[in-house]
Order: C-alpha cells, then structure tokens, then sequence
C-alpha cells in the first residue's frame, strides 16, 4: 500500500488479474466504448473504473479518481451529500484506477422532474445550486442526472470534475457554470417548463441572502 500525496485514501496497486476478478465478481451497471464503467459489488458497494485515455494529460499527475476521492470528502466537508469513498486500487499496466465507494441513497433529479414537475423541487434545486456557489463549489459536471434527491435534501454523485474556492464564487464562475449547465437540452427543456427567469430569480436571492447574512456576522 503507498499514499499518494494528493490521496486522501490509500492507494493498492493490483495487476490484471485482480482488476478482472472485481469486473467479473461484480455486477454491470454503466459501459462505454472502452469497456465496463460502474458496476455494483455482490455487498451493494459501487465500484467505478477511470481509464486515463490521453497519454498527456493533467490525470498523470492527479489521477480523476483521486479527485473523485478528495472531492466527495471535501464536500462532504460543506455539509454537501455526497458518495462515500471506500477504496482506491490502481492497475498501472491497464492504466485504470478503480474506486469503490457507498452510494448516495436517493432518486435522480431529472426522473423526479420527468414523473412530477413540482414548483418546490424547482425551487429547492435553484436554493441547492446557490448553496454550492456561496459555498465555493465549481461542479463541471453540473446537471439534473447528477445531482440526487434524498430524503433530507439534495446531493451530488460523480464529483472527479470539480474545484473548491475558499469563498463564494465570483460573478464570472457562476455565469460560466450555468453555461455547463444549460448545454444539457433536457435540462433546458424542464427549466422552461418552469421558467428560466424564475429559476434565476429564486437562484439569486437565495445567493444575495446568505451573501447578506454572512456580511450581518461580520464584526
């Protein structure tokens, strides 16, 4: 076992043979065209398996899984639900790192938004991105299909793509993750359905309201 300095886990180093053994135990949920991709464990853990697919590229150095691995923490840090990670294992010769991890019990955002398309959850999704904002979260990867409802409030699930600022993000941060957003034309779909304009209504005054209550402690 070594640790990475980055790691907030320690990372095993196993070979082909036992990264086959944990796809074949185990039971298939996600694949893409390189092969198997989420898969649940006969002890109803998640394992999830990052393929560096660029020779060059930042994952040399800071592994996604690793960041999958910090970030969940650091969220969960922020009080943000999240995914529980369990373990880091790294087959260097197929260039795969897999972690395991406990699930965020709850529903997917978008299927609850596709069966009922309720005001509140509307309402409570544009409070829940202003949290993550106010809290100096920059999720990449923000999206309905991300984002999970539990039975006390909403959390995030596949957290690798992510950066966390010490303060609330700034003006262009916020801007540009909507963008990330807004590209996800179901998304944009349900928002309509809603309104655009009152989503970032209930967004911003929820923003500008912790923002104001921040300042108020402040000596």
């Amino acid at each position: 076992m070594i640790n990475l300095p980055s790691s907030k886990l320690p990372v095993e180093n196993i070979n082909k043979q036992q990264l086959q053994t944990l796809i074949n135990q185990a039971t298939l949920m996600v694949a893409d065209g390189n092969g198997p991709k989420v898969l649940e464990t006969t002890q109803h853990t998640i394992i999830k398996l990052f393929r560096r697919k660029h020779w060059l590229s930042s994952a040399m150095f800071v592994p996604y899984a690793v960041r999958f691995v910090n970030n969940a923490f650091r969220i969960k840090k922020l009080n943000i639900p999240t995914v529980t990670p369990l373990s880091i294992k790294h087959c260097k010769t197929s260039c795969i790192h897999v972690v395991e991890y406990k699930r965020l019990q709850g529903k997917l955002l978008q299927r609850e938004f596709e069966q009922k398309q309720e005001s509140q959850l509307f309402v409570e999704t544009a409070h829940f991105i202003a949290n993550l904002h106010y809290k100096g979260i920059y999720f990449r990867s923000l999206h309905f299909g991300n984002i999970i409802v539990t039975d006390d409030d909403l959390g995030l699930i596949d957290v690798a793509d992510m950066k966390i600022y010490p303060k609330p993000l700034g003006t262009s941060l916020r801007k540009r993750n909507f963008q990330h957003f807004l590209r996800y034309q179901q998304d944009r779909m349900l928002l309509k359905t809603y309104g655009m304009e009152r989503f970032n209504s209930e967004y911003s005054a929820h923003l500008n309201s912790m923002i104001s209550r921040n300042r108020f402690r402040q000596p």
